[in-house]
C-alpha cells in the first residue's frame, strides 16, 4: 500500500510508517495532484502535518494551480487552513483564497484568512470582490466582518456600476443590502469634493463649470424624503456639469423636466420585471439630475418599491420610460466617474460609457 492508498483508506498509522520508510512526501497521483493537496481537500489534518514534517512543499500547486491552502479553503477545512497559515503558506491559486472562501467556506475560515493578512478588497474572477460575494450570499455577519476589516463598499464591478449594495438587492438579500448601503454612504466622499477632483482633471473649458460660488436654492418637496447625504448631493448639483454623456441639471430645471415627463402621453413600457422600480411612465418620486442630448435622464429614486434602494439612480428614456437602475446612489456614480478619470480613461471614452442597468438584461 502506498501513500495515496493509505490516505484514501484514512489510515494515519500506515501513512506515517510509509513516510518513515522513505516514501516521498512530494508524491503525486495519476492526475499530477500532490498528496498534500489531496490530504488538505479532505480536511485530514494528521496527514497534512505528517507530510509537511516529512518535507512536502507547502505551496506546490497541482496542474490546475490549486495549492494545499486553496484546497483546504475550498473544503472549509478550518483546522487545515489554520495550520497551513501558521507555517507560512502563501499560495496563489486561480482565484484569491478569500474569494474562494466566501463562495464555499464558513466564517471561521474567512476570519482566519483575514487574521493572517489577506486583503479584503482583492478581486477574484470577473472582478468580484470578497464583499460582493458576501453580498450575494446575503450573509450579514460576513458582510459586517469584511466591512470591519476595511472592505470598500463603493467598489464597482468592471465597466458597470454594480456594487455590493445592488448585488445584495438583486439576490433578494434585503438585510445585507441595508448594511451595505449605510456603509457605502459613510464611505463616499462629500459630493463637492468629488466634483472638485473631477474638475481638476478636465480641460479648461469644461473645468470652468465646476467653479461654485452661489448658494443653491432650498430643495423642493417631495425630495426632502432623501437621507441627508443624498439630499446634499442634489443641493450641491450645479447645472451644466459633464457626467458621462449627460449634463447636470439646475434644481428648477429638474422640477420642470420631471413635471413635463409625468404629463407626457405614456408609451409602451419596456421595463424588465427584475428592475426594482415603479411600473409607471414617470414617477413623482424620481428626481431628474442629468440629461443627455436625446432627452434621456438620470434620476434619483426617493421612494422605491420593495426590493429597491432609497436614493438609487435610474435611467429614463423618452421613448421607453424607465429603463432600469444603473447605480445604488448618485454619490457612487460620481465617484466611479472620478476613478475612471484618475485611471486615465479619456472623456471621449467616458461619454461612450453604456449605462447598463444593474438588474435586467
Amino acid at each position: 500500500m502506498g501513500l495515496l492508498q493509505a490516505l484514501a483508506a484514512g489510515d494515519p498509522g500506515r501513512f506515517q510508517r510509509l513516510l518513515d520508510e522513505g516514501h516521498p512526501a512530494s508524491a503525486v497521483d495519476g492526475a499530477g495532484r500532490p498528496v498534500l493537496v489531496l490530504a488538505a481537500e479532505r480536511g485530514q489534518i494528521a496527514f497534512v502535518k505528517a507530510l509537511v514534517e516529512a518535507g512536502a512543499l507547502v505551496d506546490k500547486p497541482d496542474r490546475g494551480g490549486l495549492t494545499a491552502l486553496a484546497a483546504a479553503v475550498e473544503a472549509d477545512a478550518h483546522d487545515v487552513v489554520r495550520y497551513l497559515l501558521s507555517i507560512g503558506a502563501e499560495s496563489v491559486c486561480p482565484e484569491p483564497e478569500l474569494c474562494t472562501a466566501l463562495r464555499t467556506a464558513s466564517e471561521p475560515v474567512i476570519r482566519e484568512l483575514l487574521d493572517h493578512g489577506f486583503e479584503p478588497d482583492v478581486a477574484g474572477s470577473g472582478g468580484w470582490t470578497p464583499l460582493m460575494i458576501a453580498a450575494e450570499r446575503g450573509d450579514e455577519a460576513l458582510v459586517r466582518l469584511l466591512l470591519e476589516r476595511g472592505a470598500d463598499p463603493t467598489r464597482t464591478l468592471g465597466e458597470r456600476f454594480l456594487d455590493a449594495v445592488l448585488i445584495a438587492v438583486a439576490a433578494g438579500r434585503e438585510e445585507a443590502a441595508w448594511v451595505l448601503q449605510a456603509a457605502s454612504v459613510a464611505r463616499l466622499p462629500a459630493p463637492e469634493v468629488v466634483w472638485t477632483r473631477i474638475g481638476e482633471r478636465l480641460p479648461a473649458g469644461l473645468a470652468a463649470n465646476w467653479k461654485t460660488g452661489r448658494r443653491p436654492p432650498p430643495i423642493p418637496d417631495p425630495w426632502r424624503t432623501l437621507d441627508p447625504h443624498a439630499r446634499a448631493q442634489l443641493t450641491l448639483l450645479s447645472p451644466g456639469r459633464h457626467l458621462y454623456a449627460y449634463r447636470t441639471l439646475a434644481l428648477a430645471e429638474a422640477v420642470d423636466i420631471g413635471l413635463a415627463a409625468r404629463e407626457t402621453e405614456p408609451g409602451q413600457l419596456a421595463l424588465d420585471p427584475e428592475e426594482p422600480l415603479e411600473r409607471v411612465w414617470f414617477s413623482p418620486h424620481w428626481v431628474p439630475v442629468a440629461i443627455d442630448r436625446d432627452g434621456r435622464l438620470l434620476a434619483v429614486d426617493v421612494d422605491p418599491p420593495a426590493g429597491g434602494i432609497h436614493g438609487q439612480v435610474l435611467h429614463w428614456s423618452p421613448d421607453f420610460g424607465p429603463v432600469g437602475v444603473v447605480a445604488s446612489s448618485l454619490g457612487l456614480l460620481l465617484l466611479a466617474y472620478l476613478r475612471r478619470l484618475e485611471a486615465g480613461v479619456s472623456l471621449e471614452d467616458l461619454d461612450r460609457t453604456n449605462l447598463e442597468t444593474a438588474f435586467g438584461t
